[in-house]
């Protein structure tokens, strides 16, 4: 058995406690302590925010002296790049059946599935070699009822559930199981001072109301056109101004076909420039497993209102450092948008609250909680 340890076992109870936004202390490996091998597998076609997140995570644990990390991913994704400079050995896997006995996963302590598809070669690689696995679930789409996926969640060694919301969907097919919550880390993202004096000029004499997000139904661009048409005459000097791609892009320039007060900017780079230039973000989904954007809002002092739903209420309490409103509903949107920009004192009580909610969501602070489940893992 190998001797595990870096931090003092603290138990997890699925919530975060005071105790878990305030970092541990590490100490020293003793020199007889093998340090763990940890296997991350993330099977996603795409590079989006939850392998960035895996990124992150893998970076941050290359700082732990002596622990071995292999990365299993999808040929072609940025993810590899990303994993080699973190230190891990990386292996390229297509599916779930494969790669199983590579020698890069032998004596793996832990797997970590970072990805709705990675959950199956997890509890797949547990009946071949035994390896205890991890799941992380980042969306709060309900989970099927189908006997394998009940089964890949079921016989996991924990659930990581980045909101409270994703947690009750969990628990719908796995009662018993583990589900601490662990969010997303906020990394800043920064803005290009070259850039952000471009846009203002671009946008001279305008306040900029912004959305960032894929453009489908669930992101609600449907609702936030529906305000800007109301607010056109009334308040010409808000500009309504969409960032990201997708499907609906062409049912919404049709919705917005006349307004002079929306701009669709398509898939950017640097986002943090844009936010730099908003006076406030707008996020009415319909469904929203954490929400990140909220918090790189946050960061560059963006007031945010959004919906009450999925994940979105764990980070924000509405009229301390954001506002909530109904889903699905424009004239609740409307009104909250009246509210903030009318009232200087909100938008900066609302800041505040955003600067002091961010540090909580700090990535020292958010994966020291993973390695603290995964030294539970290894006690017990």
């Amino acid at each position: 058995m190998r001797k595990k340890g870096i931090l003092s076992p603290v138990p997890l109870d699925g919530i975060n406690r005071t105790t878990t936004q305030t970092g541990y202390t590490l100490r020293k490996p003793k020199q007889d302590d093998i340090m763990p091998h940890i296997v991350h597998i993330n099977l996603s076609s795409a590079f989006g925010g939850g392998e960035r997140q895996t990124a992150n995570l893998l970076s941050y644990l290359s700082k732990q002296p002596g622990l071995q990390q292999t990365l299993i991913t999808k040929p072609g994704n940025p993810l590899a790049d990303l994993g080699r400079a973190a230190g891990c050995q990386v292996v390229s896997a297509s599916n779930q059946l494969q790669v199983h006995f590579n020698q890069a996963c032998g004596g793996a302590d832990l797997v970590h599935c970072h990805d709705g598809r990675s959950v199956y070669w997890g509890w797949l690689h547990r009946r071949l070699t035994g390896t205890p696995y991890v799941i992380t679930r980042r969306v709060e789409h309900a989970l099927s009822s189908r006997w394998l996926t009940r089964q890949t969640y079921r016989n996991a060694s924990a659930v990581i559930c980045l909101s409270r919301a994703i947690q009750a969907q969990v628990q719908k097919i796995a009662p018993e199981q583990q589900r601490p919550l662990i969010p997303s880390a906020c990394f800043p993202v920064p803005a290009d001072q070259a850039t952000v004096t471009t846009l203002r000029k671009r946008f001279a004499g305008k306040r900029l109301i912004g959305q960032i997000g894929a453009l489908i139904d669930l992101k609600g661009q449907q609702f936030t056109l529906e305000v800007a048409r109301k607010m056109a005459q009334t308040h010409p000097e808000l500009h309504f101004l969409f960032l990201g791609s997708g499907p609906n892009q062409e049912a919404l320039r049709e919705q917005a076909e006349g307004l002079s007060n929306v701009t669709f900017e398509g898939q950017v780079q640097g986002i943090g420039s844009y936010l730099a230039c908003m006076e406030v973000l707008l996020m009415p989904s319909l469904k929203e497993g954490f929400g990140s954007t909220i918090l790189e809002a946050m960061h560059h002092h963006v007031p945010v209102i959004a919906s009450e739903v999925g994940g979105i209420p764990d980070i924000i309490q509405s009229g301390k450092n954001g506002l909530l409103v109904p889903a699905a509903n424009s004239d609740a949107l409307r009104q909250a948008l009246l509210q903030l920009i009318e009232s200087p004192n909100l938008n900066q009580q609302l800041t505040a609250g955003g600067a002091g909610t961010v540090r909580m969501y700090a990535p020292e602070v958010v994966f020291s909680q993973c390695w603290e489940l995964y030294e539970q893992l290894w006690q017990t």
